[in-house]
């Protein structure tokens, strides 16, 4: 008889499967338009290994693809918002099946976080493709300056002290679902939710190891149900997509290998440089996404 995780890991595989099968259609259905993006693919290959690499140890593959493609200016806001979770969804998938197994939480609890982050992940796409630019990008910089605040805090050790519980009961349940809605639409304008959901496990009294089968498995079902309705309003790069899902594939099985072995604290300080260098950039000259 399957358990409430297994079937968890069931609907992860089934939604995955569907999402590569439209993801493979609508690339062969514009092979055309892939060949005419001039993103450099050995420096789209390099990135995307080199992110979802990161994102194995808990750095934000959205964060970090934010500051990257910024930088070589090679998306504007609404692609880039779009690109960046059809991009993950396959990295993603592979994280949760290597490890979401590893660590209990109640099935309550992260069916709650699933489903809710769910259903603000499919609801806000097409909210978003109707947004101003200027206002997505006061969305990208907002969340890249909170995700900085929170790693800042973490390594300042100012977080709640987790608890040792892996369920919430009432309100508490209610207000982690309402909150996990909340942060499935962030993904949709670019503001990453692992930072977030580690926050709220912090503070909600769950011991902190439960932060990673609930953002794992929040993530494994909420991006790809964001990126159907991404790959419909046919606004992403299909070219930096297909290498990202590969190359951070590759990366995410090799970290997840090593992952316990290395401490990350050193690369938090640095991402969390680099993201504060790359607020004030955006702000101060004003940077086109």
């Amino acid at each position: 008889m399957l358990n409430t995780l297994n079937i968890i890991l069931v609907l992860i595989i089934t939604i995955n499967l569907l999402f590569i099968f439209i993801f493979i259609r609508d690339l062969l259905s514009n092979k055309e338009n892939i060949f005419k993006e001039h993103h450099n693919f050995f420096i789209v290959s390099i990135s995307s290994f080199f992110i979802y690499f990161m994102s194995s140890f808990g750095i934000s593959d959205f964060v970090l693809s934010t500051v990257i493609y910024n930088k070589l200016n090679y998306l504007k806001s609404k692609k880039l918002i779009a690109t960046m979770n059809i991009s993950c969804v396959i990295p993603c998938f592979m994280m949760a099946i290597l490890s979401i197994n590893s660590i209990y939480v109640d099935p309550t609890t992260i069916l709650v976080a699933i489903l809710s982050q769910v259903t603000g992940a499919y609801l806000t796409p097409k909210l978003i493709s109707k947004l101003n630019k200027k206002i997505i990008n006061i969305f990208i910089i907002i969340g890249l300056f909170t995700a900085a605040i929170i790693i800042l805090i973490g390594k300042l050790n100012f977080f709640p002290i987790a608890g040792n519980e892996t369920k919430l009961f009432g309100n508490k349940l209610i207000l982690f679902g309402i909150l996990s809605f909340f942060y499935g639409a962030l993904n949709n304008i670019g503001v990453g939710s692992f930072s977030f959901t580690m926050a709220t496990v912090y503070a909600m009294g769950l011991n902190s190891r439960t932060a990673f089968p609930i953002m794992m498995g929040s993530c494994a079902l909420s991006l790809p149900v964001a990126s159907f309705e991404f790959i419909k309003l046919n606004n992403y790069s299909r070219k930096i997509s297909l290498i990202s899902s590969i190359f951070g594939s590759c990366a995410v099985f090799i970290a997840i290998k090593i992952v316990k072995t290395i401490d990350t604290s050193i690369i938090q300080w640095i991402i969390f440089l680099i993201i504060i260098y790359s607020v004030f950039d955006m702000i101060f000259r004003r940077n086109k996404i």
